[in-house]
């Protein structure tokens, strides 16, 4: 101006600018800092899948530098198996109808970590899918210990169910031993009464039988007898007194050797006579039962499958008793034409026997109560219902186990378990 130069200048106040800018580099560098110090993993994809940014964490825990997986597809950590489910769960995640699940992430080294994962769509000002974050919680440490805790918490099921079942065994065991008593008792108390009423009634059967020969003599001198006498006589005769009299006392002995039987059987299931405690062959002992019972095979298919098993310390007349009531229970169940298998093995430190029958079965409202003593599913005057209580009873004197598997017209199957070495309770 006027051959003069002149400078006009501007001067505007960006204080306020300056302390946004520097707000946003404190806010950036805030979330830089959160970003890469959280607590968990952070991975930021593009909308195709393509990994922008991770954390230290991820890092840390999948053994993956940043230059290792920057600019690769987020697919990098799902397992062959769990990359159909993850696409399926981004799709979702991009309708909103996804939060957080649990899956597994692969790791550098090959190995599979249980994450819990949460996605975050960021959208540009055009609300289109800009970026997406994923958060992701390292869950194996719980996962490890809610395995803890499962199988814990089985041990202990097991081991209260192991606690009931030892518990019915000895209220079970308690019961016998109580039940013993009582048989015994009984036996002692009925069988001296016993015996005067069998040997009586033997004398009065003989003393029936002398009676009919001296009628029999009459009979021949009855032409020379009083008329009264021989009315007397012909009573007697036309009655059949005495043959009646000679059948009852037979029938009442019956009955009297029944009782016999019963009381013997008390006695056995008592432990009234002590056996004595000795080295036992199993295979020997069984062989012998088999031949005591051989009477009673009939037409039964009888099979041995014996393997070569060492001696046990036990009571040998018990087990025999126990192997015999269990075997003639089998040869019962089966009939003509049936079979019954009997296979010995050693297991550990104890010795198995199993004895199998194609018989009748059991009913499974019989099933529980085998070994309860006098029950008895048998409509024959000869069960008594001992056999099998006397059985158990012998096996657990042995501190063995016996169980009983049957199917109604299928069969039964009677295993029976005693330890090689072990002391014998003889309180049972």
């Amino acid at each position: 101006i006027g051959g003069k130069w002149h400078a006009v200048g501007i001067i505007r106040d960006i204080t306020e600018r300056k302390l946004i800018e520097e707000k946003l580099i404190q806010a950036r560098n805030r979330f830089k800092n959160l970003f890469e110090n959280a607590n968990e993993m952070i991975i930021t994809v593009d909308p195709q899948g393509t990994i922008l940014s991770v954390n230290r964490k991820v890092e840390e825990i999948t053994g993956y530098s940043s230059d290792d997986i920057l600019g690769r597809p987020v697919t990098i950590f799902c397992p062959p198996d769990y990359i159909e489910r993850f696409m399926e769960i981004r799709r979702e995640t991009l309708r909103g109808t996804v939060k957080s699940y649990e899956t597994k992430i692969a790791v550098k080294n090959g190995g599979l970590i249980d994450v819990l994962a949460s996605a975050t769509i960021i959208e540009d000002e055009n609300g289109n899918v800009k970026e997406m974050q994923y958060n992701i919680q390292d869950i194996t440490p719980l996962k490890v210990n809610e395995k803890r805790l499962k199988d814990t918490n089985q041990k202990l099921l097991d081991a209260l169910k192991r606690l009931k079942d030892t518990q019915t065994k000895l209220v079970h065991e308690q019961r016998m031993a109580s039940t013993g008593y009582l048989a015994a008792t009984m036996a002692h108390e009925i069988n001296n009464p016993l015996s005067f009423i069998i040997s009586n009634l033997s004398t009065l059967g003989k003393h029936l039988d002398h009676l009919k020969n001296f009628f029999q003599s009459l009979d021949e001198l009855k032409p020379r007898l009083p008329e009264t006498l021989r009315k007397d006589l012909e009573t007697v005769r036309d009655r059949d007194i005495v043959n009646d009299a000679i059948d009852i006392i037979k029938e009442s002995l019956q009955g009297a050797e029944r009782i016999k039987d019963i009381v013997e059987s008390l006695k056995e299931f008592s432990h009234v006579d002590k056996p004595y405690l000795s080295q036992v062959s199993i295979n020997k002992l069984l062989d012998s039962t088999l031949d005591i019972l051989s009477h009673k095979a009939g037409n039964v298919q009888i099979e041995k499958d014996y393997r070569d098993i060492p001696y046990i310390e036990g009571y040998g007349s018990e087990l025999g008793q126990a192997f015999k009531c269990i075997i003639e229970n089998a040869l019962q169940a089966v009939g003509k034409g049936g079979k019954v298998l009997v296979k010995t093995m050693s297991e550990n430190s104890n010795v198995r026997v199993v004895i199998e029958d194609t018989g009748c079965g059991i009913k499974n409202q019989d099933i529980d109560r085998v070994f309860d003593p006098f029950y008895t599913t048998k409509n024959t005057p000869e069960a008594k219902g001992l056999g099998l209580s006397i059985a158990q009873r012998a096996i657990l004197m042995h501190k063995g186990d016996i169980d009983i598997n049957s199917s109604e017209g299928k069969g039964t199957r009677v295993s029976i378990t005693l330890p090689m070495k072990q002391e014998v309770n003889q309180e049972l």
